[in-house]
């Protein structure tokens, strides 16, 4: 936090807005009491996601001066690349990939590390496989938990494809687009926006003090879903609902290229950042109080 460069910007009288993640949690004690004084020096703060809004109303902030802008990715370079599903191109990618042209596969885009905890989906992968639902993994990425992923893989007798890193958006969309799901055991951050853009779900665990702001991206049955967090059979029960057909639904993925076009873009951060900036109030995103009714209707913490 830089106090000096916000006080003396106040002091000259320049407006002051903090771009952040805001609230993960409801804090208390010093820690909070410093985060808060520091956000009231701003005019407002342009937070990555509702929750954190909520969190801050509950904190006595003015919900005027709390300016949700959500996150993106470069959504005109993946409107691009949208096209209806190729069914024979998905067909294939599973037979190049896993010498099986029926089986549903789920996938993850990310770093290879331990608080992924993708070491959770080949566990869910392998008891769905145990109860004649099989499911084949395809992990893009590396990091150091690839030798111990691959070895685990190999023990459970899970079909998956480590293809490595990758960063060319064509090749991700044609591996991705092609899935049923993405999986993200651990807490899921911009990888949620990449695969929703892709028109591909997610799954994550529903722990939201855990996750990242982008979580919020996720609504339950029709961008994806929520699992309990850290318990393999919730993983393998949402995993089984989203890959009940070998092949992605067309209007699941409507539903999440629709999410991205409504939120998740660089052209509503613009428009609600020169709201903030114009000195209008703050769209009127969900409240504390709607977040407790959403955990109440999906069972999950929000």
């Amino acid at each position: 936090m830089n106090w000096v460069a916000a006080i003396l910007a106040r002091l000259a009288g320049k407006p002051v807005y903090f771009w952040t993640h805001g609230w993960l949690q409801d804090e208390r004690g010093l820690r909070s009491w410093l985060r808060n004084t520091f956000y009231r020096l701003g005019q407002g703060l342009l937070l990555y996601g509702t929750r954190a809004r909520a969190i801050g109303i509950a904190q006595g902030f003015d919900g005027r001066r709390l300016h949700v802008i959500y996150n993106s990715l470069d959504s005109e370079c993946h409107r691009r690349l949208r096209q209806p599903l190729d069914r024979s191109k998905a067909i294939s990618m599973r037979k190049e990939l896993f010498g099986n042209d029926t089986i549903p596969v789920v996938a993850c885009c990310s770093r290879l590390t331990q608080t992924r905890r993708l070491d959770l989906l080949l566990l869910a992968a392998a008891k769905l496989q145990d109860a004649q639902h099989p499911v084949a993994v395809l992990l893009i990425g590396d990091g150091p938990e690839r030798e111990g992923l691959e070895k685990q893989a190999r023990k459970l007798n899970v079909p998956t494809h480590f293809y490595g890193d990758c960063y060319d958006e064509q090749t991700l969309y044609d591996l991705i687009s092609t899935c049923n799901a993405t999986v993200a055991p651990g807490k899921v951050g911009l990888t949620a926006i990449q695969s929703l853009s892709f028109g591909t779900p997610v799954i994550t665990h529903g722990t939201t003090k855990h996750q990242m702001p982008e979580f919020e991206a996720i609504i339950p049955g029709i961008t994806g879903d929520f699992f309990e967090e850290g318990s393999i059979d919730s993983l393998g029960a949402a995993i089984r609902s989203w890959t009940a057909t070998a092949i992605p639904q067309e209007s699941v993925r409507a539903e999440c290229f629709a999410e991205i076009d409504r939120f998740w873009n660089p052209a509503y951060q613009v428009e609600a950042i020169e709201r903030a900036l114009d000195g209008m109030p703050a769209a009127n995103v969900k409240t504390a109080k709607e977040f407790t009714d959403l955990e109440r209707k999906t069972g999950h913490a929000w």
